[in-house]
């Protein structure tokens, strides 16, 4: 599986006559990997070319269009430490080095109309990426030094922070005898945010006209590790004078992201989060008018939470991506109507983009096959679909990849709740196979119809076991009353479901043997492992991958202490201790009997 090519990043050039993506490739032989730029004519999509060279070590990546010949990459070449831009002409083969930064480069955008292309690159306040790059080299070569952390985060995951922060920056570029050069220094559009210096954006995208950038970032300050508070911002692109970025919606208290211009420039749209420290809440599409400066929520009553949205061409629709009962679906909602029209059913739909003749093109993945590109066409007939690449389909062809079983029963509060099944290979209805309890991490998250690099169900399928996997209180695309109803029930609601999932599978399909029976998961999943170790369950064996052996233990030693206050509460607070205390897996060591396999 490890070997299979790996598709992603597909954009559309400015004429939508072509479209490129990066390819990716892991080799087990030599423990080697490489990435390159490929591209295709839409109007030919089965003749896809190498615009870069794939070359053992390679890491081309984040392609963009400059014009129909010409495509900006991110790439570390001749050894360099660094990610810089290069470009490739790929009606000629030219390819040649854009910039030459000492510090690393990355989330290219391009404007054509401006000939503007943006980035985020981590540097010091007051400081480029030169005198950055000089800073931190000093600093590693010093006999001996030292940090000073007067706020959190002090770390993020496994990353020391250096007091760097990713700042956007917007480079012109020339264009003369065909070739592309850049014109002056990058300049910083957000050092000059009138707030705790730090303004990291995450999220952005250019006018049409390319004189503005709207971004998301999180707010910076004393309080990051607890909040979740993000904005939406505009700043203009060519400004001598540094113009404090704008924000949209100064009064948020959630999560923001997802930003994204109308074509004509009058309205601006993005994703917003309602409630405070709560990285998980809904995320509602809210409509800003440029020339009325007045912002509405569009859809409200919908309950779903979409992943990301964009403007159509014409303007008229927002394109949603959004996680339903499994699937990761397209939706088109007309701005002005309210209408929404679903556009796809089954698997999971990512970047969706606009080519001519009222089609799209998208990568698709699902549980049964990783991403290949799917193209779609929408008239007066209806919405159809088609795969036009083909990276792993011989491969797979050759092995045996379960088709998944959907099924639901009454789990905790009386709700309705979703499983999966997944048949062993070589499957005999009239023999009996061993179950793997598949647990996902999260909370929120869910077991879907969508490929997974890491724990995918068809590598224990292959070995001849049955697969289960429960969408229990906490996953996402069910609703957020049915997400929310994991908080201060970690160990409560979601293990409900579980076992009267486990105990509606074992009843329903006489192919399972109950005597060998295993359950497996990983962050909380892993979590979920420690505390049915504790509790009373018909598994033989369990795997722990990253999982949580104390909750009290891990509040203390988290990086987002936001999360587990919004989870369990503070645990020096009587409700908050009570909690704590509640699903607390070390209270119950002592129960622990099973063969347990740990990994972290």
């Amino acid at each position: 599986m490890v070997e299979l090519n790996r598709v992603q990043s597909l954009v559309a050039s400015p004429g939508k006559k072509r479209a490129a993506f990066t390819f990716y490739k892991y080799t087990i032989d030599g423990d080697q990997e490489a990435s390159n730029i490929r591209f295709f004519d839409i109007d030919e999509p089965e003749n896809v070319r190498n615009a870069t060279d794939f070359d053992i070590d390679s890491s081309d990546d984040e392609p963009v269009w400059l014009d129909e010949s010409n495509i900006a990459f991110t790439a570390k070449r001749n050894n360099a430490s660094e990610t810089n831009i290069y470009v490739v002409n790929v009606d000629t083969g030219n390819q040649y080095q854009l910039t030459n930064f000492s510090t690393s480069v990355s989330g290219l955008i391009y404007s054509p109309t401006a000939n503007v292309i943006a980035f985020t690159a981590p540097v010091f306040q007051g400081l480029g990426l030169e005198e950055t790059a000089k800073t931190l080299e000093s600093i590693s070569s010093a006999p001996a030094h030292g940090k000073i952390y007067d706020t959190l985060y002090v770390r993020h995951w496994d990353t020391w922070l250096d007091g760097t922060k990713s700042q956007l920056f917007a480079l012109p570029l020339t264009k003369r005898a065909g070739q592309y050069g850049v014109s002056g220094d990058p300049q910083n559009l957000v050092s000059s945010y009138p707030g705790s210096w730090g303004l990291e954006p995450y999220d952005y995208s250019f006018s049409k006209d390319g004189q503005t950038i709207v971004f998301a970032a999180s707010i910076p300050g004393r309080d990051e590790a607890w909040s979740t508070r993000a904005n939406i911002f505009t700043v203009p692109v060519h400004d001598d004078s540094q113009t404090q970025p704008f924000s949209l919606n100064s009064e948020s208290i959630g999560g923001c992201s997802s930003p994204t211009f109308s074509p004509n420039g009058t309205y601006i749209a993005w994703l917003q989060m309602s409630r405070p420290n709560n990285g998980n809440d809904q995320n509602r599409i809210m409509l800003y008018s440029t020339v009325a400066a007045e912002t509405k929520c569009l859809v409200p009553q919908w309950s779903l939470s979409p992943d990301n949205i964009q403007f159509s061409e014409s303007g008229q629709h927002l394109l949603i991506v959004v996680e339903e009962e499994g699937d990761t679906r397209l939706y088109r909602l007309d701005v002005d109507s309210g209408n929404l029209e679903q556009l796809t059913t089954d698997g999971t739909v990512q970047m969706p983009i606009e080519i001519a003749g009222g089609s799209m093109m998208f990568m698709y993945n699902t549980a049964q096959s990783s991403n290949e590109i799917m193209r779609m066409t929408i008239n007066d007939s209806g919405v159809s679909t088609e795969l036009i690449s083909t990276f792993n389909t011989d491969t797979l062809s050759h092995v045996w990849m379960s088709p998944p079983t959907r099924f639901y029963f009454t789990g905790a509060l009386g709700d309705r709740v979703q499983g999966v099944l997944y048949r062993p290979y070589g499957f005999n209805m009239s023999r009996t196979y061993p179950l793997a309890f598949i647990i996902h991490g999260g909370p929120y998250g869910s077991s879907g119809n969508h490929w997974s690099w890491r724990w995918n169900q068809d590598i224990f399928a292959n070995q001849g076991f049955v697969v289960v996997e429960i969408n229990f209180h906490g996953s996402t695309g069910f609703g957020q009353a049915f997400a929310d109803a994991v908080r201060f029930q970690w160990g409560g609601h979601p293990f409900e479901d579980l076992m009267k999932g486990l105990n509606y599978v074992t009843r329903t399909y006489s192919f399972i043997d109950t005597n060998r029976m295993a359950a497996l998961g990983a962050s909380y999943g892993g979590y979920m492992i420690t505390w049915m170790l504790g509790q009373t369950t018909p598994f033989k064996a369990y795997v722990c991958h990253d999982g949580e052996f104390s909750s009290y233990s891990t509040f203390f030693s988290t990086d987002e202490i936001g999360f587990d206050e919004h989870e369990s509460g503070l645990p020096w607070d009587v409700d908050g201790m009570a909690t704590y205390e509640r699903w607390d897996p070390r209270r119950y060591v002592g129960r622990w009997n099973t063969p347990t396999l740990v990994i972290h």
